[in-house]
């Protein structure tokens, strides 16, 4: 999915047309009947598969084509994600594995029981998929995703410090780790009460619109080369930030 959506980025960047909103609606509506044939692009197994995630959504819900039909199917595919992630939890007691070492899920699903060294109790993923429940303004998603985790899971948001990093030169570098700083979202208020015991919908809303930034503004994206950023996203496995997709959502009460 990755590949396809850079593919569209690319095509969009270089060939010019005066039909760009129609090719760009005939890609989307390629892309949707690709995903509705294939259920596999709703089951992340690794937690990292938030990229691909977030790939899509970003690119949909480009507002000057963002028709009704995506909207429909951006909310079908989420919803149809937190499905499948509850399914791999009530039947295998498994989530996406958090430090994505697919020897350590080939090992899970052969041997039927959790190795060692597989880490689900933290998850980005999950924690981002929370968060998009705000863009559709559902808190029926928002339950089902709480529903998912368990009192020890650790929701968490990753980002990186603008003021201490140039973050769009990291992106084109290497894969980063170190350099991200983490937000745990499962607590409430004091910290002392979890997110999944007061799941209070309009509370979490106001928290993470408390927390939207100024995007940050990147060189490739303002020289009409967004598709190369983005592509070094999914080339180095680094994670979306979260002004990116919080921008998306509704702040007017």
């Amino acid at each position: 999915m990755d590949d396809l959506i850079y593919y569209c980025r690319l095509r969009n960047t270089v060939f010019s047309s005066k039909n760009s909103a129609k090719i760009k609606s005939k890609q989307k509506d390629l892309i949707i009947e690709l995903i509705n044939n294939n259920s596999g692009f709703t089951r992340p197994l690794l937690d990292n598969h938030s990229i691909p995630i977030m790939q899509l959504l970003l690119f949909f819900a480009e507002e000057k084509h963002l028709r009704q039909k995506d909207v429909n199917f951006l909310f079908k595919f989420i919803d149809s994600t937190v499905v499948n992630l509850k399914i791999e939890k009530v039947k295998h007691n498994r989530l996406p594995e958090l430090h994505n070492r697919i020897n350590l899920l080939i090992e899970f699903v052969a041997v039927g029981e959790k190795p060692e060294n597989y880490c689900d109790s933290s998850s980005i993923l999950i924690a981002i998929l929370l968060e998009l429940s705000l863009i559709f303004k559902s808190d029926v998603l928002f339950n089902e995703i709480l529903s998912i985790i368990d009192d020890n899971t650790s929701l968490q948001i990753v980002s990186i410090d603008s003021d201490k990093f140039n973050i769009e030169q990291l992106l084109f570098e290497k894969n980063l780790h170190n350099e991200y700083y983490v937000e745990c979202i499962e607590r409430v208020q004091d910290g002392l009460k979890l997110l999944k015991n007061e799941p209070n919908f309009q509370e979490f809303r106001k928290s993470v619109i408390y927390k939207k930034e100024k995007p940050i503004q990147y060189q490739t994206d303002e020289i009409g080369l967004s598709c190369i950023r983005y592509l070094a996203h999914s080339y180095f496995k680094n994670e979306i930030l979260p002004g990116e997709w919080r921008i998306l959502i509704d702040d007017i009460d």
